[in-house]
C-alpha cells in the first residue's frame, strides 16, 4: 500500500520487478498494461512499513526569490487494501504553528481531508472542489497529498530514457477521480532501485504546470526508499517549493502519551489544618491507538494518572478514552467512553455539558473526565446532527483533606445526592447540531437529564465532622454557540437556557479576539481578548461569574521552540474580587516541553464563598516529556 504524497513521492510510486526482466516481462504488454503493471508492482513493493514518522522543512519561494520556512511533523500509518491515513502538524513559524492537515486516503472514490486552524479553533473540512488548491500557500496542492492509490490513475508506458546519465522508464498517468487540477502527470523512475525522480504535472489545458524533483535518496529497514529533498516547481508562476526530510522512523508502533513533573508552590500560608505551602505531583497519560477494516474501524484507550504527593482526592485514576469507532459514508457511531468538547468562548463554556469536570486536577475547568456514551452523527451537506445516549453519571472531583483550593470542609462525595431515584446509572441524553458556513461556525444543542455541576448542601459524617453533600438535580439545557471569523476578528458567543432547582436560567458569555500580527519587529503574535459573562441567578444560587468582564492577551513568540504565553483575569463588576489566569509553555527539543501556571482569586470579599479560597493563589512548574 503507497504512503501519503507529500509523501507518496517518498516511496517508488512506479517501479518494476527487476531491471534485467523488465523487457522481457513487460515488452510484450501492451503500453497501458505495461503501465499498470508497473504500478501494481510498486504497489506490492512498498507493503508492510506499517507506520512512519519524519521531520519536514518547507521553504517556499516567490518569483522574485525571497523565501519562507515552515517546520512539520509527519506521521502516516499504512491502511490495508485502502489509502493510507497521515497527520502533518505544523510547529513553525507561529502564524501557521499548530495548524494540522489530517488526510484518510482512499482506493476508490474522494479523499477525505480536514485541517485544523488553531487561530480559529475551527476545523475545515477540504472539498473535493478544492483538491487542486494549494496546501497552505505551497506548490503542493491537496490532491498531491494524499496517498496515490493504483486504482485512481489509468495508465500508459511511454518509454525508456536516460535522465542524468541514470536508466529511467516514464509513464504517464491520468487521474480517474472528478476535480483533479490535472489533465495527466508524467513520471521518471529509475530502473536499478525504482525510485520516482521527476513528475511533470500538466493543468486542465494540457499546459505544462510543474515539475517536481526528487533527490538525496536513502534506503531504511533494507527496503524502503525515502529522498531528503523535493522540489517542486510552478512554471507558470515563477514559484517554487522545497522540501527536506529527516528523522525517518518505521515501525513505531502506535502507542504515544506524555508523562509530566508538576511542582506547586503556594507563596501565603495556608488556611486549613492539613495543607501545606507546597506540592509535588505526576501525570502519566498514554495512548493506544488502533485501526482496521481499511481504516473504518478505529479503537483509542487513553488512561490517565496522577500521583500527588499532597491531597489524596488528587491521587486519581481516570480513563480519558476507551472508544471504538465505526465510520460509514455519511454516519459514524462511537461507543465507549470518550471526552467531547463543545464551546468557542475563552473564559467558560457554558455549552460544554457532556463530560463533567475534572475540578482536583485544576481550576480552570477544562479537564474532563471520561463519560461513557454512545453517539451517533450524521454528517450531510447542511450540517452535522449528534445523538448522545449517556448510561453513567460521573461525579466532579474536589480537593481533599490536604489540598489547596478547597472550602474549610471538604466534600463527601460518598454521601451524593441524586434528585433521580435512578442515582448515577440515570440514563441522560442529548443532541447537537453544528455547521460551518462561510465565515460562519454555528451550533444549537439540547441535553437533559443530571447535572454536571452539584449544589453543597451542609452534613455530616459518620464521625459527626462536618462536610459538604453535593445534590445532583435534573436538568434540561438548551445552548447556542456561534463565532463568526473576519480578517483578524473572531467574535464569539455561548448562550445557554436551564432549568435548575425552582426556576429557569438563562446565562451567556460574548466577545470578541482581535490578533496583531507579526508585532516587535516580527517577534511575536499578540491576540487581545475581552468577553462579558452574564447569569440570571441571585443571591445564593449565583455562580462566581453572574457580572463579570473578562480580558486578557495571548503572547505567541515567533521562535523555533514554540513559546507562548495566554492570561486572562475576570473582574467582578460588583468589586467583589478577581480571577486571574497565567500559562506559558516552550518547547525543548523535539520531546520536552516546560511550562508556568498561575491561578487564583484576588480581592475576593468577606462575604463571598471565595473568600475561603484567599490564600489559594500559586505557581507552578511543569516539565513534560512527549513519547
Amino acid at each position: 500500500s503507497p504512503v501519503t504524497l507529500l509523501f507518496s513521492l517518498l516511496v517508488p510510486t512506479f517501479a518494476v520487478a527487476q531491471a534485467n526482466s523488465a523487457a522481457d516481462g513487460f515488452a510484450a504488454l501492451s503500453a497501458e498494461a505495461r503501465g499498470l503493471a508497473i504500478a501494481e508492482e510498486a504497489d506490492r513493493r512498498d507493503d508492510g512499513f506499517g507506520d512512519q514518522t519524519s521531520v519536514m522543512t518547507m521553504t517556499l519561494r516567490n518569483r522574485h526569490g525571497q523565501e519562507s520556512t515552515r517546520e512539520l511533523r509527519i506521521k502516516t500509518l499504512e491502511v490495508t487494501d485502502d489509502g493510507d491515513k497521515s497527520l502533518a502538524v505544523f510547529d513553525r513559524p507561529r502564524d501557521v504553528q499548530g495548524t494540522v492537515l489530517l488526510t484518510y486516503s482512499h482506493a476508490i472514490g474522494n479523499d477525505d481531508q480536514w485541517l485544523y486552524l488553531p487561530a480559529l479553533r475551527r476545523v475545515k473540512r477540504i472539498s473535493s472542489n478544492n483538491k487542486s488548491g494549494p496546501f497552505m500557500g505551497s506548490e503542493f496542492a491537496y490532491e498531491d497529498i494524499s496517498s496515490q492509490e493504483v486504482d485512481k490513475y489509468t495508465y500508459r508506458f511511454l518509454r525508456e530514457e536516460d535522465l542524468d546519465g541514470v536508466a529511467m522508464f516514464v509513464v504517464e498517468r491520468v487521474p480517474a477521480y472528478e476535480n483533479s487540477g490535472y489533465t495527466r502527470q508524467i513520471a521518471w523512475i529509475d530502473q536499478a532501485e525504482y525510485r520516482t525522480q521527476k513528475v511533470e504535472f500538466y493543468d486542465r489545458r494540457d499546459g505544462l504546470l510543474k515539475t517536481l524533483v526528487a533527490s538525496e535518496f536513502e534506503q531504511y529497514l533494507d527496503q524502503y526508499w525515502r529522498p531528503g529533498r523535493m522540489d517542486m516547481e510552478n512554471h507558470q508562476t515563477g514559484k517554487s517549493t522545497t522540501l527536506t526530510w529527516s528523522g525517518y522512523e518505521f515501525k513505531t508502533g502506535l502507542v504515544t502519551g506524555e508523562i509530566e513533573l508538576e511542582t506547586r508552590g503556594f507563596p501565603r500560608a495556608p488556611l486549613y489544618d492539613g495543607q501545606l505551602h507546597n506540592n509535588l505531583s505526576l501525570r502519566f497519560q498514554p495512548e493506544l491507538y488502533m485501526a482496521w477494516d481499511v481504516g473504518r474501524a478505529t479503537f483509542t484507550f487513553e488512561p490517565f494518572v496522577r500521583l500527588d504527593l499532597a491531597d489524596g482526592r488528587r491521587t486519581h485514576v481516570d480513563i480519558r478514552e476507551f472508544t471504538f469507532v465505526r465510520a460509514w459514508s455519511a454516519i459514524e457511531l462511537r461507543v465507549g467512553i470518550a471526552k467531547v468538547f463543545w464551546g468557542v468562548t475563552e473564559s467558560q463554556h457554558l455549552v460544554d455539558v457532556i463530560n463533567q469536570t475534572d475540578l482536583v486536577e485544576n481550576l480552570d475547568g477544562e479537564d474532563k473526565l471520561g463519560q461513557p456514551m454512545v453517539n451517533l452523527s450524521f454528517i450531510r451537506p447542511w450540517g452535522v446532527i449528534d445523538l448522545f445516549v449517556l448510561p453513567w453519571f460521573r461525579q466532579r472531583t474536589f480537593a481533599g483533606q490536604g489540598g489547596r483550593l478547597r472550602f474549610p470542609i471538604t466534600v463527601d462525595n460518598d454521601q451524593a445526592v441524586f434528585e433521580s431515584s435512578a442515582g448515577r446509572q440515570h440514563v441522560d441524553w442529548a443532541i447537537r447540531w453544528s455547521h460551518a458556513v462561510g465565515s460562519w461556525d454555528l451550533g444549537v444543542s439540547h441535553f437533559s437529564g443530571t447535572g454536571r455541576v452539584p449544589r453543597l448542601e451542609p452534613g455530616m459524617n459518620s464521625a459527626s465532622e462536618p462536610i459538604l453533600i453535593p445534590h445532583y438535580d435534573q436538568t434540561d439545557q438548551t445552548g447556542i454557540d456561534v463565532q463568526y471569523t473576519v480578517d483578524s476578528w473572531l467574535w464569539k458567543f455561548e448562550g445557554i437556557s436551564r432549568t435548575g432547582i425552582d426556576e429557569r436560567l438563562w446565562a451567556l458569555t460574548a466577545g470578541l479576539e482581535y490578533t496583531l500580527y507579526g508585532v516587535f519587529d516580527g517577534l511575536a503574535d499578540v491576540g487581545l481578548l475581552a468577553e462579558y459573562l452574564w447569569d440570571s441567578r441571585e443571591n445564593s444560587l449565583a455562580p462566581p461569574f453572574d457580572d463579570d468582564i473578562a480580558g486578557g492577551f495571548r503572547f505567541a513568540f515567533n521562535d523555533t521552540q514554540s513559546s507562548q504565553l495566554l492570561a486572562v483575569a475576570v473582574i467582578d463588576r460588583g468589586g467583589s474580587g478577581s480571577f486571574v489566569s497565567i500559562e506559558g509553555n516552550r518547547r525543548v527539543g523535539d520531546s520536552w516541553t516546560v511550562g508556568l501556571e498561575s491561578r487564583g482569586f484576588v480581592g475576593v470579599q468577606s462575604s463571598d464563598p471565595l473568600y475561603a479560597l484567599r490564600r489559594d493563589v500559586y505557581v507552578g512548574v511543569t516539565v513534560t516529556r512527549y513519547f
